[in-house]
């Protein structure tokens, strides 16, 4: 005769079990944000000053209530370590570290929020990761991240709205992200680019999907929807801008209304889409769970798996470790003077310059002077750090080789020169307008001695200073003239007489 366990007890002791569990994963998630305090601090301050972003502070308890709402279908399965899950919190942890010393944010943001997934699946199991798989991929949500599609988002913008113009009989002359019609100028900026807009209706259609719907393509087509009808209605939304304002002689449509506007309109077109989307919703269904569990080892009190709990503790606290160790300065280098050097050949300089040009690099030391040959001029630009941190690199989206509020990029593509000495020499090149005249921009960055013009190489050479601590700062420099038919042999000619001179002001070749 065998023994069983009585089926009216069998609730009562997975409670408790899973009261153990809750609490293991708990304590390790108090972990996690205690050992990555600066990160996630980090995205919280995202979310506070970002308005593409406030929707971060709904992603936890949306995903708290999703949680909770499966919290019986849950005491059904047994809780369990899950010993390959350490590969994951392993690989998580190795992003997290390569990310900061590259200084790449949003792989920082990534790497930690995902730990909070691969601690559950290694402290509970697969069968609860699967249970729990929707909520815990919404946390992705919480990671701020599309701002590179701005650039985008405003030609898209632009495009859309300069079509509807033309549609509607009005005359427009197109230049990028710029448009003139009679009546007056407009300019597709940043913050018209609709990118809080996709991501927060990504956000409010991938939720409404999961809820609505139990299969998959239904799901998907209404999450292709979400991300789709945002773009479409942000032109629609531009070219009512440009129409109120036309039609109201300026008078409406501009500074706060022009905000107003846009939100009051975005709201509409997601009430419209969630009504829509309503009269396909699946009807609800009765909730599956997993046969439980009933022999008498499903119902003892959890004794192992406190080895490979304690592993994921080490694995979790290596992380700042070793970024510490990484990160660590050997001391504090004295003050950097940067002096450009006298001009050689027929170029003359380095003297004041009257052009307005001026790039931002945050926290460098900088300086620009101009060179002159004969009647042209060529602007030269250098910013310099000999040791980089968070807010002062020489790679961050913040940084700009011109000033983005009253310039326009027209293009901007990468040359390879051959100069005088027989070095291959590769440049940015970037064309911009600028108050009534074209500018030519080469650059390039060097790096513990590495010239590149390749941003993602710049982060890898400054990487490998950082780990092997070998000496050297970082550069950027730019060269600027006046986009005629001689600027790009002029800047060669430049680079030919004063690029060894350059790179020795900042310690180089």
């Amino acid at each position: 005769m065998s023994a069983s366990v009585p089926h009216p007890a069998a609730p009562a002791l997975l409670t408790a079990r899973w009261r153990v569990a809750w609490l293991t994963v708990v304590v390790a998630w108090a972990v996690v944000v205690a050992a990555y305090w600066n990160t996630l601090s980090a995205i919280v301050l995202i979310w506070l000053h970002s308005a593409s972003f406030t929707h971060g502070f709904l992603i936890v308890p949306v995903v708290v209530y999703l949680v909770w709402q499966q919290r019986a279908e849950l005491q059904m399965l047994t809780p369990e370590p899950a010993p390959v899950a350490l590969l994951l919190l392993a690989a998580l942890v190795l992003l997290w570290n390569v990310a900061s010393l590259l200084v790449v944010n949003a792989a920082q943001h990534f790497a930690v929020v995902m730990m909070i997934p691969a601690t559950l699946w290694l402290l509970l199991g697969s069968a609860v990761l699967r249970r729990l798989m929707f909520p815990m991929a919404y946390l992705l949500f919480a990671v701020p991240f599309g701002e590179f599609l701005v650039p985008s988002l405003q030609d898209v913008t632009a495009a859309i709205t300069v079509k509807a113009l033309q549609l509607t009989g009005i005359p427009v002359l197109w230049e990028g992200r710029f448009f003139y019609i009679p009546s007056g100028n407009f300019e597709v900026a940043e913050a018209c680019s609709g990118v809080r807009y996709l991501i927060a209706s990504l956000a409010l259609g991938t939720l409404y999907a999961y809820v609505s719907y139990h299969a998959l393509w239904r799901r998907a087509v209404f999450i292709l929807l979400a991300a789709a009808v945002p773009v479409l209605a942000n032109g629609a939304r531009a070219y009512g801008i440009v129409m109120l304002a036309h039609l109201s002689d300026y008078q409406l449509a501009l500074g706060v209304d022009h905000f107003i506007y846009g939100w009051v309109f975005f709201g509409a077109v997601m009430l419209l889409l969630f009504w829509l989307g309503n009269h396909f919703r699946d009807a609800p269904r009765a909730p599956v769970v997993e046969q439980a569990q009933t022999s008498a080892a499903a119902f003892a009190a959890p004794r192992s798996g406190w080895g490979w709990r304690a592993l994921a503790l080490v694995i979790v606290l290596s992380g700042p470790l070793l970024n510490f160790a990484l990160q660590r300065e050997a001391s504090v280098l004295p003050a950097f003077e940067l002096r450009l050097p006298p001009g050689s050949g027929e170029w003359s300089g380095p003297q004041a310059s009257v052009d307005p040009w001026m790039p931002k690099f945050i926290g460098a030391v900088q300086q620009r002077a101009e060179y002159r040959r004969a009647q042209h001029a060529v602007q030269v630009y250098v910013a310099y750090y000999a040791q980089q941190h968070a807010g002062a690199e020489l790679i961050n989206p913040q940084n700009a080789l011109f000033d983005m509020g009253s310039e326009r990029r027209v293009s901007e593509e990468v040359e390879t020169l051959a100069l005088a000495d027989g070095m291959a020499w590769t440049v940015r090149a970037l064309r911009i307008h600028a108050a009534q005249r074209e500018r030519l921009i080469w650059s390039w960055y060097v790096v513990a001695g590495q010239a590149t013009a390749n941003p993602l190489l710049a982060k890898l050479y400054e990487m490998r200073t950082r780990v092997l601590r070998s000496s050297g700062g970082a550069a950027l420099f730019a060269l600027a003239t006046e986009d005629d038919p001689g600027a790009a042999a002029r800047l060669q000619d430049f680079l030919d007489a004063l690029r060894r001179p350059l790179h020795a002001s900042v310690g180089g070749e």
